[in-house]
């Protein structure tokens, strides 16, 4: 079952690549929940929402992309952003990739199981700016509203520094249409402001500090500043192995050791973010922390190899077998 028309799809990424758009939101998962119909915070100020965002290339999604999502807890974000970019600053289409009108596809698919996993974790969905909001004032009411727990989004950026300010920028200017009250009028509010939290693997958070990604040591410095200091945004990461093609017992499957992570985050560009509680490190499964959408295409190469599977969520199985997704002859380009 497809949930878009591809021209739609098309039409988005045109958009992108014209510029005549910046942030795609394509797909939205809400709840129900009771709010104060003031929108205001303590301080008489835009309340803050919380926002995870998982970027990645979802070719396909997977178990690992699953778990990585997973670790945006109530506890630290009020709605999970599934965010693919048209354009990578590292990877290129390559013959046998999925075009990125599938791939937004199947992050409609996964944000499905997304809050199917949610739902049985038992999260309580209660938004922190919407909870903190003042309600011992007399003339303060509850409406019905209904709030976004995961959003899908195309974004035609390549570097994470680049992505959170185009999501500062874009974001808000949706949100009125994202937090709709219960009779399904959208809300004329202030917009609120933004924190992004953007959660990673080990392998990513290296690239992220990566010289080569920026145009000069003075560049990356301001650009690195911008991202944590300005705009506050943040950097939730899953230890997990580098290589992208690695099953259980292979030689060499052991994570980023104490040492290693140590060395990094004590490195001279990394420290200032980590003494300032802006870059965490986290624990996956062991078992997730093997899986890569690369290990997964190339089990879908084998005729009777059924691995691929165990190794993505029920939705994407059911879309890759009924949609021959890794099957049709795409092309790079």
């Amino acid at each position: 079952m497809r949930y878009f028309e591809p021209s739609h799809l098309d039409r988005a990424i045109q958009r992108l690549q014209q510029n005549t758009s910046q942030l795609e939101i394509l797909y939205s998962k809400v709840i129900p929940i009771d709010r104060c119909t003031s929108d205001q915070g303590s301080d008489n100020r835009p309340p803050v929402v919380r926002v995870t965002v998982l970027d990645s290339s979802f070719n396909p999604p997977t178990r690992a992309h699953l778990a990585l999502a997973l670790l945006s807890t109530p506890d630290i974000s009020d709605t999970t952003l599934l965010l693919l970019s048209v354009r990578n600053a590292d990877k290129q289409l390559k013959t046998g990739d999925a075009p990125y009108t599938e791939r937004l596809e199947m992050l409609a698919h996964f944000a499905d199981d997304l809050a199917r996993s949610q739902i049985e974790a038992n999260w309580p969905f209660m938004p922190k700016c919407v909870h903190e909001n003042p309600t011992s004032s007399s003339d303060q009411s509850l409406a019905k509203s209904l709030w976004p727990v995961i959003l899908t989004a195309a974004i035609d950026e390549p570097t994470f520094v680049g992505k959170s300010t185009v999501l500062h920028h874009a974001l808000p200017p949706y949100w009125p249409s994202l937090v709709r009250d219960w009779d399904g009028e959208h809300r004329h509010e202030a917009f609120p402001r933004f924190q992004f939290t953007f959660l990673m693997g080990w392998d990513t958070i290296t690239r992220f500090f990566d010289p080569k990604f920026y145009p000069s040591p003075e560049g990356m410095s301001k650009s690195l500043e911008k991202f944590f200091f300005v705009e506050k945004s943040s950097i939730l990461c899953a230890r997990r192995p580098k290589a992208s093609f690695r099953r259980p017992g292979d030689v060499g499957t052991e994570p980023a050791d104490e040492q290693e992570e140590s060395i990094f985050l004590q490195s001279g560009i990394v420290k200032p973010y980590v003494d300032a509680g802006l870059i965490k490190m986290i624990n996956i499964g062991a078992s997730e922390g093997l899986i890569s959408s690369t290990r997964l295409r190339e089990s879908l190469k084998g005729t009777v190899n059924t691995e691929w599977v165990s190794l993505t969520t029920p939705a994407i199985v059911s879309y890759i077998q009924e949609q021959q997704v890794y099957s049709a002859p795409w092309t790079s380009g």
